[in-house]
């Protein structure tokens, strides 16, 4: 495997990771406190 390789499948699985981990608790009460912008209005 070349270190391109490497650095590809590291960041292809950062991005997965990211993307599809479990919310916990905290972040889900962050995302629908209504005086929080980033929550969306």
């Amino acid at each position: 495997m070349t270190l391109e390789n490497i650095i590809i499948l590291l960041t292809v699985a950062l991005t997965v990771y990211f993307l599809f981990r479990p919310t916990s608790k905290k972040e889900k009460e962050q995302f629908e406190d209504k005086d929080n912008w980033r929550g969306g209005f």
